[in-house]
């Protein structure tokens, strides 16, 4: 939601605005203007802060090109509102002492990435931007075992020491004598599944809370669109705000292809025909991870971890871009918010599937990453409000809207709603049957409901790699800082990539690919 530059510096006057930023002396914090965000200025004469935060649509507007200039008592009052917001903000503070103090949200929609230079803290969304701090002798070796490996994980650390993650609710401290410190929250506490009372329509309860989440915020209808993949997440947030706003949302999806596409262009359409969007597609297919047009293989610098399916998105951000739209709600949070827990999987003889924090890690793995495996749920950062992997996802996917000017909305992240699913009972999550039952309710087919085939993007990551990625393994081992450190098996990983002549692919390859590309779009 912003970047900025704190200086310590003797007499400095509030912040002011100056163009693009708001400025004191040396130090400026530059919040992302969008339409979905408002940024405003207050001092009490004693401290001052800059705030950005997205637009409620319960909370008047206090967005102003001017300074608020408060009584003590009410700049508190408006320092204990921010840090209360139900919606996502970022709160930068300079008290009575010269120190300043960064507040962080519950919802991390968008990343902050803090470093300390010589003499000052740089912060922005945009990990690149950092790229000045970053060199190959500083690499996080925890965090390159996690990205190798598959087991991604939300903690303050990056893929290099100096550069840390300003993680939900965190405070980031600057002061004259310390420097900088982050300090994690209180874990958060969640719900327990709970018994439906008799009588009770839980639908018509999902419906009213999704409802009440989708209107958490202030939009511009007619600059909004929703993803509609044709899952199950993304279909019932769409239906709710095509209620809202008949005739006024579009609708977006990357397109599958082949016959999982044709089954998913089927069930769209009627989902499309049914809530009146006006719809537009990209190919995933055209533009498979790894395309050689594509910002990744140019050399970005992008955060390794960065959408998966960078390339496709790319393109669907700009078409939205386009068309005039500024704010697209997703369907981020779906799988979290009805997911089993703990021994809830045991009890239903299923296995968690692509939320298993411990999926098997590739047998290419080096010694140096092999021996950090038992320490990949270490240094965490505490249980968090939304859930962690909501969190990685929002880090991999936000910055890439933000790039295309686009805001991402995500109701399916709303507190509130997270705490409903908690207490539904195990019937109700499984296998998503309350999302289901609420599309079946409005009157859709099973077809849509319950379609045959799984749609998602393993063959066109499997395109990516085979008619793109297979290459750049014979480029890059020949010279690889990953494999002079230890942390890839070059003779595996050439296993890996000679079976895919047999027609055996396996895609954690891209786990490999993605890290290399990362480090050369970062470091040169």
């Amino acid at each position: 939601m912003l970047k900025f530059a704190l200086f310590h510096e003797d007499g400095l006057p509030p912040w002011r605005p100056a163009g693009a930023r708001w400025a004191s002396g040396s130090s400026w914090v530059e919040p992302f203007r969008h339409p979905a965000l408002e940024d405003f200025a207050a001092t009490d004469g004693i401290s001052s802060f800059v705030a950005v935060r997205e637009r409620a649509a319960s909370s008047p507007a206090l967005g102003t090109t001017d300074l608020m200039v408060l009584t003590t008592a009410d700049y508190a009052a408006l320092k204990t509102q921010l840090l209360g917001s139900a919606t996502e903000f970022f709160l930068v503070e300079r008290d009575e002492y010269g120190d300043y103090h960064v507040h962080a949200g519950q919802w991390g929609t968008a990343p902050v990435y803090v470093v300390q230079g010589r003499d000052h803290v740089r912060g922005s969304w945009a990990y690149g931007d950092l790229r000045q701090h970053m060199r190959f002798d500083q690499l996080h070796h925890l965090t390159v075992t996690r990205i190798l490996a598959g087991r991604h994980r939300y903690a303050v650390d990056t893929l290099f020491e100096p550069v840390k993650q300003i993680t939900e609710r965190m405070t980031a401290d600057f002061d004259q004598v310390k420097g900088l410190t982050l300090h994690y929250p209180e874990a958060a506490l969640h719900a327990t599944p709970r018994d439906v009372r008799d009588g009770v329509d839980i639908v018509k309860v999902y419906e009213r809370e999704l409802a009440s989440a989708v209107q958490l915020w202030s939009i511009e209808p007619e600059r909004t669109a929703v993803e509609l993949s044709g899952g199950m997440d993304s279909a019932n947030v769409a239906m709710t705000l095509a209620a809202l706003y008949p005739g006024s949302i579009r609708s977006y999806a990357l397109t599958l292809g082949g016959e999982v596409g044709e089954q998913q262009a089927r069930r769209r359409q009627a989902m499309i025909d049914f809530a009146g969007f006006r719809d537009f597609q990209v190919s995933a297919l055209d533009w498979p991870p790894l395309h050689p047009n594509g910002g990744r293989v140019h050399g970005d610098p992008l955060n390794p971890p960065d959408e998966p399916y960078y390339e496709a998105v790319e393109q669907m951000l700009a078409t939205a871009a386009d068309r005039g739209i500024t704010t697209v709600y997703t369907g981020d949070g779906g799988d979290e918010l009805v997911a089993l827990r703990g021994q809830e999987w045991q009890r239903s003889g299923r296995v968690p599937g692509r939320l298993n924090p411990y999926s098997s890690p590739p047998d290419w793995l080096g010694p140096r990453a092999a021996g950090l495996l038992d320490q990949v749920d270490q240094h965490l950062a505490p249980t968090s409000v939304i859930n962690e992997a909501t969190h990685l996802g929002f880090a991999c996917r936000t910055p890439q809207f933000m790039t295309a000017g686009i805001w991402p909305l995500s109701p399916l992240c709303s507190p509130r709603l997270i705490r409903f699913g908690e207490q539904l009972p195990v019937e109700w999550r499984l296998d998503k049957s309350i999302t289901r039952e609420r599309l079946r309710h409005l009157g859709f087919s099973e077809d849509v409901v319950h379609p045959r085939l799984r749609e998602n993007f393993v063959h066109v990551m499997e395109r990516g790699l085979v008619d793109y990625g297979v290459p750049l393994v014979d480029e890059y081992l020949t010279e690889s800082p990953l494999v002079d450190l230890g942390f890839v098996n070059p003779d595996r990983l050439r296993d890996v990539r000679n079976a895919v002549a047999d027609g055996k692919i396996d895609t954690r390859l891209f786990g490999y690919l993605r890290l290399e590309l990362g480090l050369r779009g970062l470091l040169g």
